[in-house]
């Protein structure tokens, strides 16, 4: 249940984002509430199902309650009904819980969702500057800005010249926690393979079919999101498969460095340059546009920005972040309960609109509920 003192301030953290943002033509928009489940499951993967507020139409589509604001803003501007432009957004957001998070299922996000035919270093300075200034100014302090950057991750994929199909398979599992390690760990992907996978590989599609319809009737299990048996079984049988020779020594020793980077952001630039000399590539355009980003966001004076943390293996878990990533935390909620998070997902839009519209997209969610726990907790 949302209290006076959340509503308060979420409206004070509107108001602080707004004031800011009002000289750069923002537009304050309350996005769709509800939206077709299907287009979520594909933007997020399976895993996320169990945490859409979800439910089946006369129809037989199957729709969620807006589980975020990112998807819904990016598929309006995909639709042509929104024009690539800033927006301001503040407003309830539904989805089940983590264990033992204490959330509730509805809860409001304050925020913003910039698109631009340019987006970079500049953008994204000015968007966690904007960020850190707005929970400075409700008075939270002692909080950490930590950053990750799955571009890097991928310009260092690009640069080891890797054969398929390793390149395309990294970058997906990139957006899994550990996924990258456990991906190499055989060249046969056994670590990424469930029990249904490794058993549906030995079937032919008819058969992998008719045995995935056979679990669906025995567990009650209906198809989400438009997916039926067949794909279903389709994407765990290309799971348990991989064409392809196993990643040279050379390769994996760089890869397993760089994720095993977590230290100040700026002593990060160091590592990572160090790390690509070992493996005899070059990172430098993406180690420019690190360095620029970081010192722009210093230059801006933005609280925390000097002591950011770069964490390699930090993302956010959805395939359509593809940057630039950071989250805010504090000490009295910990790691898994951001105050903020952001990043950059420039290919979002062009996937949903299936290529007709194209733009560079940042954004950022802050929590109205969390802030007030931490300036309870410090008896302010």
């Amino acid at each position: 249940m949302k209290t006076r003192r959340v509503i308060e301030m979420a409206s004070a953290i509107e108001a602080s984002l707004s004031k800011a943002a009002s000289n750069k033509g923002a537009q304050l928009i309350q996005p769709a509430n509800i939206l077709p489940a299907s287009i979520l499951l594909e933007l997020t993967g399976e895993s996320v199902r169990g945490r859409l507020c979800s439910f089946t139409a006369p129809d037989g589509e199957e729709y969620c309650m807006r589980p975020d604001m990112t998807a819904p803003i990016a598929l309006e501007v995909a639709r042509g009904n929104l024009d690539a432009k800033r927006y301001l957004y503040s407003g309830a957001v539904y989805r089940f819980p983590q264990a033992g998070s204490g959330d509730e299922i509805e809860f409001d996000q304050i925020g913003f969702e910039w698109f631009a035919k340019k987006g970079g270093s500049k953008e994204e300075a000015e968007g966690v500057a904007l960020t850190l200034d707005t929970l400075a100014s409700t008075g939270v302090s002692d909080a950490e800005l930590r950053f990750g950057d799955s571009a890097l991750f991928f310009a260092l994929i690009d640069a080891l010249k890797l054969k398929a199909p390793w390149p395309d398979r990294l970058r997906k599992a990139f957006n899994r926690k550990r996924g990258p390690r456990e991906l190499m760990q055989s060249a046969e992907g056994a670590a990424q393979r469930s029990p249904l996978a490794s058993a549906l590989s030995g079937l032919s599609e008819k058969e992998a079919c008719e045995a995935v319809e056979e679990v669906f009737a025995v567990s009650g299990i209906s198809a989400v999101g438009g997916r039926t048996a067949d794909d279903v079984a389709r994407r765990l049988r290309s799971l348990s498969k991989f064409d392809g020779e196993e990643i040279n020594d050379k390769a994996k020793t760089a890869i397993n460095a760089f994720l095993d980077i977590k230290m100040p952001a700026r002593k990060a630039i160091d590592e990572i340059a160090n790390i690509a000399k070992l493996a005899g590539i070059k990172l430098d355009d993406a180690l420019s546009a690190y360095a620029e980003r970081l010192d722009m966001l210093e230059g801006l004076g933005a609280p925390m920005a000097s002591s950011a943390v770069f964490d390699a293996e930090f993302g956010r878990r959805f395939d359509y972040y593809d940057g630039l990533v950071f989250k805010v935390t504090h000490e009295k909620l910990g790691k898994s309960l951001p105050l903020a998070t952001g990043g950059r997902y420039d290919g979002l839009v062009a996937s949903l609109s299936g290529g007709k519209v194209s733009t560079k997209a940042f954004g950022v969610a802050l929590r109205a509920d969390r802030v007030c726990n931490v300036l309870d907790g410090e008896g302010n």
